[in-house]
């Protein structure tokens, strides 16, 4: 069932729906359709899946932006390293 059914369903069982969610423009970006897709035009399922395929995305870029910073560290003691030992052969 469409996203925009069951808000229908809802306002029939008395469950006031927020204006914003007429005003707003959901869309969510369809890797299959490879195009913005509205989201209230869009199966509940589909939406579910979705949202958890994005979770899953963003989790793994915080994963991947800590395992950045510790490139960066290991990058950053290299080049001291490198520079000490610079250092040491421009003093002999």
């Amino acid at each position: 069932m469409k996203i925009k059914d069951l808000i229908k369903l809802q306002e029939i069982v008395g469950i006031t729906t927020p204006i914003d969610i007429y005003e707003h423009d959901f869309t969510y970006y369809s890797n299959s359709k490879d195009k913005e897709c509205d989201i209230l035009n869009m199966d509940l399922i589909h939406v579910i899946r979705a949202l958890a395929r994005q979770k899953h995305v963003t989790s793994k870029s915080y994963e991947i932006e800590g395992q950045l910073a510790r490139i960066k560290n290991h990058i950053d003691n290299v080049r001291t390293l490198v520079n000490s030992v610079e250092q040491k052969i421009d003093g002999e």
